[in-house]
């Protein structure tokens, strides 16, 4: 599968940007978990032992008169859980 086709397969199930270096290790984005879980975990568990340079966007606001949300770097720290409530 193309980095594009899994990292658009992110966005839908995790409402995240996500850029890397290197291929997806897996066909099938995993589901969201209920547990608490760190980005290190998330991204070992979703992109892989390979996946380099990994950068996070996520939408911070919408603007009324844009289609498209204005992006900005997620924090590395936070949970996935405390990313994706913001």
């Amino acid at each position: 599968m193309k980095k594009e086709e899994y990292c658009y397969r992110i966005l839908k199930a995790y409402s995240l940007i996500v850029d890397f270096d290197g291929e997806p290790h897996r066909i099938n984005v995993p589901s969201p978990i209920d547990a608490d879980e760190t980005l290190a975990q998330w991204r070992s568990r979703v992109l892989g032992p390979d996946a380099t340079n990994v950068v996070f966007y996520q939408p911070t606001q919408s603007a009324p008169n844009l289609a498209y949300p204005h992006c900005n770097s997620a924090p590395v720290q936070t949970t996935l859980n405390e990313c994706s409530n913001r």
